[in-house]
């Protein structure tokens, strides 16, 4: 449980992973955003494209960054889902934290330095901004609403614990312990599944008030009702899982990924991509980063 502490000691580094698939009227506004936003540690930006079709490649080429921040684009040849591109934006990422946030405007980047403040002054080692109550929320339905109250009910009563916003998209976690979670998810489960281990593992994360205004689904909103269903398998499974043991350290992590920034390049290799249907993430490259 010291290895946050231990980390924002050495010296705090907040990437930011972005996953995308078909956000072509969005992602290059949420970006810019994230990289306009008023920030006193070092950022790094990874965006991960889920092979998308509508596209939102020719914006990202439109971004220009700036000399501090320049973002990474790291590309796979088909669509994958949420779970996969997430785990391989951990994969590349080189910060001690990440925090993954959505390119489809509901959640607001001004957000991100509350998140880190906490971790910054030692005060927490893992951060959530929670919808439940922050201000100027807006939920699509009640259906959405309360499908998180009930799912984050479950998972406090199997783990014991008292989260708000079990599906919160904005979790800043050390980078470390995210790699040995061994996350299988490939789809929206990604959300629960990080979660899950968390609290299966004994964390118990520090909650900040965060805006959120969902979209609908003519607007784009990719999550429907059997995603609430899978997330409910997913409790299920990790509250069954055995503890991980602490981690003995380790050399460095070499990001097994090809990318490169505002370019698009695939992530695997063409042999490799026969294989997606059983662990995307397994088959990166080992190539450096540029």
């Amino acid at each position: 449980m010291d290895e946050g502490r231990s980390m924002t000691r050495n010296g705090l580094m907040v990437t930011i992973i972005v996953p995308v698939y078909n956000e072509r009227e969005t992602v290059a506004h949420v970006v810019q955003r994230v990289l306009e936003i008023g920030f006193h540690y070092p950022l790094e930006v990874v965006i991960v494209d889920d092979g998308s079709t509508d596209g939102t490649m020719d914006e990202l080429r439109s971004l220009t960054g700036s000399n501090a921040v320049r973002p990474h684009v790291v590309t796979l040849p088909v669509n994958c889902g949420k779970g996969v591109a997430v785990r391989s934006g951990i994969a590349f990422a080189s910060g001690t934290h990440v925090l993954i946030f959505d390119a489809d405007l509901e959640y607001d980047p001004a957000d991100i330095p509350a998140l880190v403040e906490p971790i910054a002054k030692n005060r927490a080692e893992i951060v959530f901004g929670s919808r439940i109550h922050g201000n100027n929320t807006v939920y699509g339905s009640l259906r959405y609403a309360l499908g998180n109250r009930a799912t984050t009910w479950a998972a406090n009563i199997l783990f014991d614990a008292y989260v708000k916003d079990l599906h919160t998209c904005l979790k800043l976690i050390p980078t470390n312990l995210l790699r040995r979670m061994n996350l299988r998810e490939r789809g929206f489960g990604i959300d629960t599944e990080i979660t899950a281990k968390l609290l299966r593992m004994g964390y118990r994360p520090f909650e900040v008030p965060i805006s959120y205004r969902a979209r609908t689904h003519a607007q784009g909103k990719k999550i429907g009702w059997r995603d609430g269903l899978a997330c409910l398998r997913v409790l299920g499974q990790v509250r069954g899982t055995p503890v991980p043991p602490v981690p003995v350290p380790t050399a460095p992590h070499i990001p097994p990924a090809t990318a490169v920034r505002l370019q698009a390049r695939t992530l695997m290799p063409s042999a490799a991509r026969e294989e997606l249907t059983a662990d995307p993430v397994s088959t990166l490259s080992n190539d450096a980063r540029p």
